[in-house]
């Protein structure tokens, strides 16, 4: 599954402990505000991503700390919209905020939380809001997320969202944009709000130093009165104000500047058609909001444009245009644009393939910080593909990768522990990589982690389950997770035995260019298995194996065709 991107306009959560303000390197202006919650005593503090995402230089005011001080991004994952970063100079004797267990949650329940919304008109200290959880599912069903009624404004983003217990069940992240939605189909929302559950936060905190410090910690709350919780918390709640590289400014609703770089009001719109969020899904319209996006100066329109074009969705498939766009946004510095720009060069689709400027791209998309980049130059380095193979960096920007967010670079760190490549060999280790990446949908990583369960290595062995990782792994449309499937039907292991099903899966695979399911499928022909003899096509299908430099099918080519 795509990584899906939350919509800024949209985007309302509420904070913890502190006050951020970011500043973009050229023509930086204070922007819209957010708030975030220290997390430890020495200064890690969370927030939503798109609070603190391009900026430059992020400050941080604490209620009862006195001056600016000045935090980095050490964490983030653009998927789930969570961030963390680390403020310089600040500590705190008591850490109060627990992590709630994601199962104690419950429709109906209590919710509250502090922030600063509407921080210019309100002012700059800690205000409440209360309600309660509407739902366990977000727009569109979407499990990472609790739907609330808690009312939040502008200047909520990146804020915490706490049970009756006071204990941390979600990061406030978004609400329905009534404007889009009141010209859609005539209706205003009513305090539809979202927050992202503090479990997807709970797996940033895993990659930091020191986290289990925050398992082991105790609710000292739940038997605290209302008034009490919120007078403990709030001086670890803050504001957060951010700008971009490049931005205009406007007057906020809140009285303070407000980043609004051109274009965003079409490229939000884009992404409500894109997913379906409070409008019915319409991809020929997000395609039609992203081209305006990005004729107006806002590069991320260009690459969502330029995805499109590249999947043929709302639009006829056109990879050099796509290719057009990446390079569009690319050239404006836009990070996921060289990632993708550099997707396309490697597999030469719409420009020539060029291995090695591949590389050079990711690396440039690394450098800016975008994990998807980060995720392909380790993969780069762990091949050799237009850099010097290096099994050490590659562990590394999988690290970085993974920790960042993104499923592509756990299940390769995942591979370099399972092979013991560049670190010491744990297929313990990688079997949960792969599950962190299969579970954020990476269907790759549901192949692997089934053939560890098949095989019985770094966990314990399990036919069902591999069954219906290959299973999950071959509807998303993974070659070599039918071909696994295929193999499991064709024996009998871990489910009953059916040769026809192998059949079609194999088919399924090789049609995906999977050599060795062309020549599974090619021996079946031959043998007359689960099928029609049919040497003839047996032979079709060990040639096309034999061109993937399947050596065995060569060679049972040309036995079948001279016998």
């Amino acid at each position: 599954m795509a990584a899906r991107v939350f919509s800024n306009a949209a985007l309302i959560v509420v904070a913890c402990v502190v006050s951020i303000s970011a500043q973009a390197p050229d023509r930086a202006t204070v922007g819209a505000q957010g708030s975030g919650f220290v997390l430890t005593a020495d200064g890690y503090i969370a927030t939503a991503y798109h609070v603190v995402r391009d900026a430059a230089r992020i400050e941080i005011e604490a209620p009862n700390h006195k001056g600016v001080m000045l935090a980095t991004l050490v964490r983030q994952s653009e998927e789930n919209d969570l961030a963390i970063v680390r403020a310089e100079g600040l500590s705190s004797d008591a850490i109060p905020i627990s992590f709630a267990a994601g199962s104690a949650v419950k429709l109906g329940q209590d919710a509250f939380v502090l922030g600063y919304p509407l921080g210019a008109l309100l002012g700059s200290t800690v205000r409440l809001s209360t309600g309660s959880i509407d739902s366990l599912f977000g727009v569109g069903d979407d499990p990472r997320m609790f739907q609330i009624s808690t009312p939040v404004q502008p200047g909520n983003s990146g804020g915490p969202l706490f049970n009756s217990d006071g204990q941390l069940i979600g990061v406030v992240v978004a609400q329905l944009d009534a404007g889009v939605l009141f010209h859609a189909i005539g209706i205003i929302p009513q305090n539809v709000n979202f927050a992202i559950k503090a479990s997807l936060l709970k797996e940033l905190v895993d990659t930091l130093p020191g986290h289990e410090a925050i398992d082991a910690r105790p609710n000292a709350l739940a038997r605290l009165s209302r008034a009490r919780q919120i007078e403990v918390l709030t001086p670890q709640v803050v504001r957060i104000v951010t700008s971009r590289h490049g931005a205009d400014t406007a007057s906020s609703v809140d009285g303070a500047s407000k980043t609004q770089t051109p274009g965003r009001g079409d490229y939000d719109q884009g992404e409500h058609y894109r997913r379906g969020d409070g409008v019915a899904a319409d991809p020929s319209k997000a395609a039609s909001s992203f081209q305006r996006a990005c004729d107006a100066g806002d590069f991320r329109g260009c690459v969502s444009l330029g995805l499109q074009y590249a999947n043929g969705s709302g639009v006829a498939r056109d990879d050099s245009r796509a290719v057009a766009l990446y390079r569009t946004a690319c050239d404006a510095r836009n990070a996921r644009g060289c990632a993708d720009l550099g997707y396309m060069t490697d597999k030469g689709r719409g420009i020539e393939k060029d291995v090695p400027g591949a590389a050079a791209l990711f690396q440039t998309a690394c450098d800016g910080d975008d994990m998807y980049g980060c995720a392909n130059l380790a993969g780069a380095y762990a091949g050799g593909w237009g850099v010097a193979l290096d099994d050490v960096r590659s562990v590394a920007l999988g690290q970085r990768a993974c920790d960042g967010g993104n499923a592509i670079g756990c299940r390769r760190l995942g591979t370099m522990y399972e092979r013991g490549r560049g670190i010491a060999k744990d297929e313990t280790r990688a079997a949960a990589l792969y599950q962190r990446a299969c579970d954020s949908d990476d269907s790759a990583a549901c192949d692997n982690l089934g053939r560890l369960y098949d095989d019985g290595r770094g966990v314990a062995k399990d036919d069902p389950r591999a069954v219906a990782l290959f299973e999950r792994s071959c509807e998303s449309g993974d070659a070599t997770g039918c071909g696994d499937l295929a193999r499991l039907y064709a024996v009998g292991r871990g489910v009953a035995r059916d040769e026809s099903r192998a059949v079609t899966l194999y088919q399924k695979a090789c049609d995906g260019a999977n050599a060795t399911s062309c020549a599974q499928l090619a021996s079946m022909y031959e043998y007359g298995t689960g099928v029609a003899k049919d040497v003839k096509r047996a032979i079709e299908l060990y040639q096309a194996a034999c061109k993937a430099n399947d050596r065995a099918s060569c060679a049972a080519a040309a036995r079948l065709s001279h016998p």
